[in-house]
């Protein structure tokens, strides 16, 4: 696999048969002190599951974690992503555009394997409140991946003046699976 000037394999997959496409756990979370004092939605099992998140009457959220200035969450997908024709994997980004950078890896400690940086999570995704970006493994030049880094690419550092800083993710969705 290439990445930048390096060169180097990342080790086999152990995928298993996952009974849905979305994240199923947390296995690193990081998160910038100074942002992580001042977010209020700072839980990275909020990543887990199935988008959920929404506003309530007050103007509050819920369901997403804010990930503050460069700040991440690695989950465990448990099945494995494959690189097909075109997406291989959706991030929903709650709030507004803010933009999201994905890392792929075949273990929960890395390496990791950059898939894309600071794409813009825009578009609407029909029946949630979230915004979707997408991601296709090829850009890494990855054939399948279980774990997933998802990564603030807003960049604008804390505090700064609301209480979700960096981008806010709400689910992380395999949509070409290992069969």
């Amino acid at each position: 696999v290439a990445s930048g000037s390096a060169t180097f394999r990342l080790p086999p997959v152990d995928c298993q048969t996952a009974p849905d496409p979305w994240a199923k756990s947390v296995v690193g979370f990081w998160v910038p002190a100074v942002c992580l004092a001042g977010n209020v939605l700072n839980d990275p099992e909020a990543a887990v599951g199935a988008p959920d998140a929404g506003q309530l009457a007050d103007g509050s959220y819920f369901g997403f974690v804010s990930l503050g200035d460069g700040g991440h969450v690695d989950v465990d997908m448990q099945a494995c992503a494959v690189d097909g024709d075109g997406v291989d994997v959706r991030v929903y980004q709650a709030v507004s555009s803010e933009p999201v950078t994905l890392y792929a890896s075949s273990s929960p400690t890395g390496p990791w394997v950059l898939v894309e940086s600071r794409k813009p999570c825009g578009q609407r995704n029909p029946g949630t409140f979230s915004r979707k970006c997408d991601f296709d493994l090829a850009k890494a030049g990855l054939e399948e991946t279980r774990y997933l880094r998802v990564q603030d690419g807003e960049l604008f550092p804390c505090p700064g003046g609301t209480n979700t800083e960096g981008a806010d993710i709400d689910a992380v969705q395999i949509l070409r699976a290992k069969p």
